[in-house]
């Protein structure tokens, strides 16, 4: 079964490639990197024990529903939009005074992470290890009371996420100034270093790869600078991603090592994790669509709360409840990283890979022609976003975040209608 259907998703990367010819398509970059962790995971390397032959049924399924689906939703928008021309858009009336409030909450963003910084260096100079100090991140003596959490959790990290788009963007087409973008990139690596979290890194350069592909044939010219430039952001953020590695884990690896053993543990790792829970049928009792748009059930229930309306628990906490327990898969512990299959089974059973494959290909669909046909610096940042959910697919399902929500929400605020110059 394992390379059955290892060689189903490489004819499906083939098929896909053949038909869309762009490598920052998202079917064929979904095909790409799903190919490459099942392929790590059937061989079984750095310590992570391979999952169930049963989970790979599943991947099958997703894949060729996915592919499907989305090939399905291509030739209706061709139907409905029957040409491929790129429309100019102007900037909306309100974007200047939206990018003076962008730059203001990520300087305050700044000063706040600064702040945090004091406390946890105090942890470090006292003999406390680092993992001590994601631990005190993620616990509740973090945050000082209720506002302070909620303000980082639906302003903060979204907005620091929303940075790295905006980075990303501008390092190719420099709309924003040189001190915001500054003040986005070391939010970023902040925000990843007080906490602990490996993934904001990878997100950055994710973003930032992704970005370069698809502005690499029309929007930016073909020379070794912006390469160069791809190259080097590449390497500093796995750097970052490294340290912080052997700082948590205190190994004995080499930085390259490290580096790379901890990408491939997050994501394959994922897939024996869901192994583990499919096998003991750890899922919550079918929740009909609450989790697949668990950010939106969240929100809503976080404003109900607000005003008394209700006492129904948050579905994030209702899940975390189970995937915050840690398990053994060979050398690692894992825990929280079940793939995207787990939030669609959780609400429909089998049933839910089909349909939630089906809302993924219909999300890339949408993003991706919109792009397409109007590329404006808010399009092609609605486009990055819906290339993080493809790319975290083989761990979580992003749109379960409410972060990841208020992020689509702050793009389509804060981004510029203006359509992107083509290259001169």
């Amino acid at each position: 079964m394992t390379y059955l259907v290892l060689g189903v998703y490489l004819l499906l990367l083939l098929f896909s490639a053949t038909v869309y010819r762009k490598w920052s398509n998202p079917f064929v970059f979904f095909n790409l990197i799903w190919s490459i962790w099942l392929l790590i995971a059937t061989i079984g390397v750095d310590g992570v024990t391979p999952p169930r032959e049963d989970v790979f049924a599943y991947f099958l399924l997703g894949g060729i529903v996915f592919n499907l689906a989305g090939f399905i939703f291509v030739l209706l928008d061709k139907v409905v939009h029957n040409q491929n021309s790129v429309r100019v858009r102007k900037d909306s009336q309100w974007y200047p005074v939206a990018a003076k409030v962008f730059t203001l909450l990520q300087v305050i963003i700044l000063i706040y992470y600064v702040y945090k910084s004091f406390s946890l260096w105090g942890i470090l100079t006292s003999g406390g290890s680092y993992e001590r100090i994601r631990a005190y991140y993620y616990s509740d003596s973090y945050f000082k009371n209720t506002i302070e959490y909620l303000v980082v959790t639906y302003l903060f990290d979204p907005m620091v996420t929303l940075g790295e788009v905006v980075f990303a963007i501008n390092v190719f087409q420099r709309k924003r100034g040189k001190f915001t973008l500054c003040v986005v990139a070391v939010n970023a690596v902040l925000r990843s270093v007080i906490s602990g979290g490996r993934m904001i890194i990878f997100e950055f350069a994710a973003l930032i790869l992704v970005c370069f592909l698809y502005l690499y044939k029309g929007y930016i010219r073909r020379n070794r600078k912006n390469k160069r430039k791809v190259a080097l952001l590449l390497v500093f953020a796995f750097f970052i991603a490294t340290i912080i590695t052997l700082g948590r884990f205190d190994t004995e690896k080499t930085l390259l090592k490290a580096g790379v053993g901890s990408l491939v543990s997050n994501f394959t790792g994922s897939f024996s994790y869901f192994s583990i829970l499919d096998k003991y049928g750890l899922y919550l009792p079918a929740q009909h669509g609450k989790v697949i748009f668990g950010g939106i059930v969240d929100l809503f229930l976080l404003f109900a709360k607000t005003f008394g309306l209700t006492n129904m628990p948050y579905i994030s906490n209702e899940l975390g409840n189970i995937t915050s327990e840690f398990y053994l898969i060979g050398d690692y512990s894992f825990n929280a990283m079940p793939t995207m299959y787990y939030f669609f089974m959780t609400d429909f059973g089998k049933a839910g890979i089909v349909l939630g494959c089906t809302l993924l290909a219909l999300y890339c669909v949408y993003a991706y022609r919109r792009c397409e046909r109007i590329l404006t610096y808010k399009a092609l940042a609605m486009y990055l976003l819906m290339m993080l959910v493809v790319i975290e697919s083989s761990m979580t399902w992003l749109p379960f975040k409410s972060s990841f929500i208020m992020t689509i929400l702050y793009a389509a605020l804060f981004m510029s209608n203006q359509s992107l110059p083509s290259k001169k």
